[in-house]
């Protein structure tokens, strides 16, 4: 029997090792710019190595929709599919053209709901306006990637005057933004987009659908069905998805 754990452990982490190291942006966590000395966690700041053009699922490129007529620009939302897992990111770059600079984007919550997001970042390619006060910067980089308690993600570039923002024309360039999920299906949502004064939205790219993960209990009859006799002195826990 000694010998047996061992082995369950290790089937265990083979058929759940992904799941088990998930929620880098869980519910309620967000994650600051590397390299400027703000809190850890950090995003990522390289992009995915499967961004490739074979790898692309499908792009849209939506009209930002102002509220009070100070916004303006577009959004180009990119589905990526990682061949690995066939799992899907999204990728989103803000184009500001309006007299109002771009300080948050907040994502519609539906779609995410029970969506886990493993990584996060931005690749700072974008061309923006510094904030007045240090840390800041000009590369379309927002100062946090975050996600609200009811699961929603949102980008954050300016936060107590740190940071950056976006304003039209010249400096309203985001740098390229994405959320790489556990969701196997995509559809059109929106988001809210905010400064102190203007309001507007804009329709993009988010999940629809999540990978099935087998519980624990399937695992068992697996190895059962391979002739494999496990004891077990605790009741196994079921494994949720976040």
């Amino acid at each position: 029997m000694e010998r047996t754990t061992p082995i369950v452990a290790l089937a265990v982490v083979m058929v759940f090792g992904s799941a088990a190291l998930a929620d880098l942006l869980a519910p309620g966590v967000s994650l600051d710019r590397p390299g400027q000395g703000l809190s850890a966690p950090c995003y990522t700041a390289v992009l995915p190595s499967y961004f490739v053009p074979g790898n692309e699922v499908t792009s849209v490129t939506e009209p930002i929709v102002s509220y009070n007529g100070h916004m303006a620009g577009t959004v180009v939302s990119t589905v990526y599919q990682n061949p690995s897992n066939s799992q899907l990111t999204f990728e989103y770059r803000f184009t500001d053209t309006g007299s109002s600079d771009l300080l948050c984007a907040e994502f519609d919550p539906t779609p995410w709901v029970g969506v886990t997001i493993y990584d996060a970042g931005a690749d700072g390619t974008g061309t923006s306006v510094a904030e007045t006060v240090s840390p800041d910067w000009t590369n379309g980089d927002p100062i946090f990637i975050g996600r609200d308690q009811s699961s929603y993600p949102f980008f954050q570039w300016d936060a107590n005057g740190q940071g950056t923002a976006l304003l039209g024309p010249s400096s309203g360039a985001s740098a390229n933004i994405w959320l790489s999920t556990n969701g196997t299906g995509y559809q059109m949502s929106y988001t809210a987009l905010l400064d102190g004064g203007a309001v507007g939205s804009v329709d993009l790219l988010a999940p629809a659908g999540v990978a099935v993960v087998p519980g624990p209990m399937s695992i068992l009859a697996g190895l059962q069905g391979l002739g494999m006799l496990l004891v077990f002195r605790k009741k196994v826990k079921s494994l949720t998805v976040s």
